[in-house]
């Protein structure tokens, strides 16, 4: 079936979409790829699962505006799983034109499948849309010497890094800390005593 879509035997209809979809294991996606043109202007008439949306995710012949378009076209429910969670992490990280709905970016910063310094890039990019209760859990989701910054009558220290950096000052311009200092390798977070 795959030379037959590389020679173009293969119609791009919906119902050929359907067909692959229904009979075989990301063959529609293929071909979707491979005649994209055609595609793009029935875009509303096919449906996508999550596991279509993964391969759309991880394709090198779909640039991030087609991926984008096609995600627009997926529920939320379809979108919001580890594994394309984790994805689009990698695209908005790379590429700052990808935007996504609030509700998306939330649900990769909170992903455990999301590596840390990921969330922590993606939440700095996006830090102006937080209040101190989504910071609260966020950090707290973090883990680690993360969730320390939550207890205030500690002095959580933080490994010295640029991403560090910034969400500690992220966390003080917005109140939630008073300030954070260098200590040996690493920052130290202090809070207002009471």
């Amino acid at each position: 079936i795959k030379s037959l879509i590389d020679s173009n035997c293969v119609n791009p209809t919906v119902e050929s979409y359907n067909l692959l979809k229904e009979k075989s294991d990301g063959l529609n996606i293929y071909l979707l790829e491979k005649r994209r043109n055609v595609y793009f202007k029935i875009l509303d008439q096919l449906t996508f699962d999550s596991d279509d949306l993964e391969l759309i995710l991880k394709s090198s012949l779909l640039n991030n505006s087609e991926k984008l378009k096609i995600l627009n076209n997926c529920s939320e429910e379809i979108i919001i799983t580890n594994s394309n969670l984790k994805l689009l992490s990698s695209i908005l990280l790379a590429d700052n034109s990808f935007i996504v709905s609030d509700n998306i970016l939330d649900s990769i910063l909170v992903n455990n499948q999301v590596p840390v310094k990921e969330r922590l890039s993606i939440f700095n990019k996006n830090s102006s849309k937080y209040d101190l209760t989504f910071i609260e859990s966020f950090l707290t989701n973090l883990g680690g010497n993360y969730a320390w910054i939550t207890d205030t009558s500690s002095k959580a220290r933080i490994p010295q890094d640029h991403d560090n950096w910034q969400l500690l000052s992220v966390l003080a311009n917005k109140r939630y800390i008073s300030s954070f200092s260098e200590k040996d390798s690493d920052f130290r977070v202090n809070h207002k005593r009471k």
